[in-house]
């Protein structure tokens, strides 16, 4: 289940209230989600192959901070965005 799946069934819960800041974070960990489960396994290789051959840089994946008063959700959202990863 993704975050963005996880925070709409929480949502459908008696004791969860809806905010739109954590709506808003819940897309960014979406998006975060999205980025990692798309990127590429790097295989390893052998001595000679890195010798010889070009290195190319992958893509960097911005990340994310957040910051909030104390109530506001932040574990929730972590807890559930690491809890989603593959």
């Amino acid at each position: 289940m993704t975050p963005w799946q996880k925070y709409q069934q929480d949502l459908q819960t008696d004791d969860f209230q809806y905010d739109s800041a954590q709506e808003n974070a819940v897309k960014h960990l979406q998006r975060l989600y999205d980025d990692l489960c798309a990127k590429p396994v790097e295989q390893p290789s052998s001595f000679l192959s890195r010798l010889f051959s070009k290195k190319v840089e992958p893509k960097k994946i911005k990340g994310l901070y957040f910051w909030g008063g104390v109530g506001r959700g932040k574990t929730y959202l972590v807890d559930t965005f690491f809890d989603a990863l593959p």
